[in-house]
């Protein structure tokens, strides 16, 4: 249940509260006054796509946060837990759009990304606006729709169609691979030319590594030379070597070892550092003499540091990457070179796979039909509640190609009037009748989905008279086993609601804000005379206070 919203600067809304309860909260409010920007604003924090002309004037961001309470149901923890949100008592929803155009989601104090958002609050709340009614029309749309009433056999059903049907598409691709000699050949001669360039190279993991080193080494080799020879002299060779400077100490300690035991221990260690110290010398000499580097050397070191470089901007960042490459491209080859041996095989497969998918195209199409006819009956049962006790409705079905949803076509059909045969939705239909079609596929959408919320902005288009009150009373016994919030202009629905909120506008400081207020019995019976005549109707009053009286009794007694 959606426990508040809280509105800051999206369109003439400052700031604003709107706290909801249980049951039917109705929404009214002159027009202009901003009963669309609430909705706006849901469908804002909700997730739908929105640009930065909704935040306020001279405003730098907007913010619009919803409170929801009571709403574990199944499908929505499942999909807190896939993104591991935080399940309290309390689900809040935030969003924040800057006037750079840049978006900030938040569940539970968490950012997600507005897909993610999108997923979660589909399971929170159903939202129809006008733009609904148009999405309706359109038969593309309509397969969809039958399939949200389907149960979970067919939910598996459909899934295991669709796993054959893109395993059937898969395998019509490879075999579109030889279905052009000239393009298998085009195709071969680059494998062919790619697999010569990297085998010619025979590229050795861990060369690259190496090359660089004796690149650095080489490129110093005057350095390295000079500071051995440094280094070799001032242990060994010079006059005032370290090797020279060690013998004259140990012939000093040697002179006066035998007077003191600890004396004659500090002589055998530099005895033994002494070897160490010719031994270090030595091995200089070794690497000084290993030193013999010419121009070609490095030149040719160079030359295959650039070929490895080349491939791996080719064929990846590195020589393991090349090779993965190369065996890839070995693979395509072989698979190539035997064309006609794959494509005898795959054509095989081809026909196997087809006849598997068109045996659980014609399954999901026997459980669709199946899935209409009881639709059907509760679609008409909906409408006669809701005084179209004539109508007839159905779901048409035409045979197509085989595609990733089967092999249906469907088009919704409906009678609005006796005796009137069945045509196709958009052609027939009013736009009080597409309200209260639209409102029985939102109530029985909303039990399969199990959406507690419903919002309804201005649902009673084309309604008036006694229908209007058909459809307040519809509304309201859909509202004793969910919440529901509806913007509306009919006094007939505005009577029978639990709560009334008014919208207004107002201008202070020279600038137009839009303002909420929860109504009590008074305030209510004054905004249901304005529904029904205007400002300061006598009239008006009284039959507002009598159409308060009656939507009351129709409330105790159902």
């Amino acid at each position: 249940m959606l426990k508040l919203l809280e509105i800051q600067n999206i369109a003439l809304i400052n700031h604003l509260k709107l706290e909801l309860s249980n049951g039917l909260n109705i929404l009214s409010g002159e027009t202009g006054a901003g009963k669309s920007i609430i909705i706006d604003s849901f469908n804002f924090v909700m997730g739908e796509r929105a640009d930065k002309s909704l935040i306020r004037h001279n405003q730098d961001f907007a913010i619009v946060q919803a409170v929801f309470e009571n709403y574990q149901t199944k499908n929505v923890l499942a999909v807190m837990e896939k993104y591991g949100m935080d399940i309290n008592d309390e689900l809040i929803l935030y969003r924040k759009m800057s006037i750079q155009g840049k978006n900030e989601c938040r569940v539970n104090g968490k950012l997600y990304n507005l897909s993610v958002i999108k997923e979660l609050t589909s399971n929170l709340a159903d939202i129809h606006g006008q733009h609904e009614h148009q999405s309706l029309l359109n038969p593309e749309n309509h397969i969809v729709l039958l399939d949200k009433f389907a149960d979970n056999k067919f939910v598996l059903l459909k899934s295991d169609y669709e796993d054959n049907y893109n395993k059937y598409i898969k395998i019509k691709n490879e075999i579109a691979k030889f279905t052009s000699s000239e393009d298998r050949l085009r195709k071969l001669d680059i494998l062919n030319y790619q697999i010569n360039e990297i085998q010619q190279a025979d590229l050795k993991v861990g060369e690259e590594e190496e090359i660089k080193q004796n690149l650095k080494r080489m490129s110093n080799v005057q350095k390295i030379s000079e500071n051995l020879s440094f280094a070799i002299d001032s242990l060994y060779k010079s006059d005032y070597s370290a090797d020279n400077a060690m013998n004259s100490s140990l012939s000093n300690l040697g002179q006066i070892s035998e007077y003191d035991e600890d004396i004659e221990k500090l002589q055998d260690r530099l005895s033994s550092c002494e070897i160490e110290l010719k031994d270090i010398a030595e091995s200089l000499e070794d690497v000084l003499s290993n030193i013999d580097y010419s121009e070609q050397d490095i030149e040719n070191l160079q030359n295959r540091y650039d070929i490895i470089k080349s491939l791996e901007r080719k064929y990846g960042k590195t020589i393991e990457d090349v090779l993965n490459f190369l065996n890839n491209c070995i693979s395509e080859q072989q698979f190539f070179e035997n064309s006609e041996l794959e494509l005898a095989k795959l054509e095989e497969e081809e026909k196997k796979q087809l006849a598997k998918t068109v045996e659980l195209a014609k399954k999901l199409s026997e459980y669709r039909k199946k899935v209409a006819s009881s639709l059907q009956i509760e679609i008409q049962t909906q409408l006669g509640e809701l005084g179209m006790k004539n109508a007839k409705f159905a779901v048409e079905f035409e045979e197509k190609s085989l595609s990733n949803d089967g092999i249906d076509n469907v088009e919704f059909m409906i009678s609005a009037n006796l005796g009137e045969p069945l045509k196709p939705l958009a052609k027939v239909i009013s736009g009080g009748e597409m309200s209260r079609f639209m409102l029985a596929m939102k109530v029985i959408l909303a039990d399969i989905d199990s959406i507690f919320t419903m919002v309804f902005d201005e649902i009673d288009t084309g309604i008036s008279g006694v229908i209007a009150s058909v459809v307040a009373n519809k509304m309201y016994k859909i509202s004793k086993n969910r919440q529901v919030i509806a913007v509306t202009h009919l006094p007939q629905l505005t009577a029978i609601a639990d709560k009334h909120y008014l919208i207004e506008k107002s201008v202070k400081d020279g600038k137009t804000n839009t303002n909420i207020f929860l109504l009590d019995m008074e305030g209510s019976i004054k905004e249901i005379a304005r529904l029904i005549a205007g400002e300061n109707s006598n009239y008006g009053m009284l039959h507002a206070k009598e159409m308060k009286e009656s939507a009351n009794l129709y409330k105790q007694n159902n």
